[in-house]
């Protein structure tokens, strides 16, 4: 039996346990947001993921350390929780309200306030790839890879073909509101379910190895957090990606 399915089993009896306080008032916080606002008689805007992070103990972000976690944070700033619901539903209309905040963010961030130029764009998917570099040791440490695979220059040419798509999209002056958040969705999607399966391939246990990868990436971003937060965190993240990867049907070329 799956320890984990075993773990989130309805049946499975455990005796009473205390969540944290700390934990407990984010719960609340959290709660309070799927309720719509109608039924809370509050005309308020839902808190953001942002806001929400502000209350789990131990969480601190600092701009400019990591284009990941700067990404995730612009992201959080302007994102509910419900609006995550959402996008997990295919409805991406919020990304609409996130994307002035992106392009302020590659423009300053990644471009330095240069032009939008293909050299441009060259270069930031060259940051990109470098900041992914201290990620290839955990990969190393958890996955047995094929020998005839390289996979750091595998990746680094799959985000020069992948990713300068997806900044055009957030870029381009003038698009089309309607169709932004669907491009931009898609494309995402995409980029996603080839990087899984490329890193599927290279994985000599194929499927659970990916998996190992994934823990490993899962418990070095929750491992400040509380315990309790870490479990949750990890058990939906397994879950989420073992009902993502039964899906998984892109060819490795």
């Amino acid at each position: 039996t799956d320890p984990l399915m075993a773990e989130n089993s309805p049946s499975r009896s455990t005796g009473a346990q205390t969540l944290p306080a700390d934990f407990q008032a984010f719960l609340q916080t959290l709660l309070s947001q799927i309720a719509p606002a109608s039924s809370r008689g509050q005309s308020d805007n839902p808190a953001t993921l942002a806001q929400l992070l502000e209350i789990v103990p131990g969480y601190s972000y600092s701009p400019g350390e990591s284009i990941f976690i700067d990404i995730f944070v612009t992201l959080a700033q302007c994102l509910s929780f419900i609006d995550i619901v959402q996008l997990g539903l295919g409805i991406s209309e919020c990304l609409v309200r996130a994307r002035p905040h992106l392009r302020q963010l590659i423009s300053e961030r990644l471009l330095n306030n240069e032009p939008l130029t293909i050299a441009a764009i060259t270069q930031v998917v060259d940051r990109f790839n470098a900041e992914l570099r201290p990620y290839f040791a955990i990969i190393l440490d958890n996955a047995r890879l094929r020998e005839e695979v390289d996979l750091p220059a595998s990746i680094n040419f799959f985000n020069h073909s992948m990713l300068p798509t997806i900044i055009n999209i957030i870029m381009e002056e003038g698009g089309n509101q309607a169709s932004f958040h669907r491009n931009l969705m898609k494309k995402c999607a995409m980029y996603v379910r080839q990087l899984c399966a490329i890193l599927q391939y290279c994985c000599m246990d194929g499927v659970t190895g990916l998996e190992s990868i994934l823990r490993a990436f899962v418990s070095q971003m929750i491992t400040s957090g509380p315990g309790v937060m870490q479990e949750l965190t990890m058990s939906h993240s397994i879950i989420n990606f073992r009902s993502f990867i039964s899906t998984l049907n892109v060819p490795v070329e």
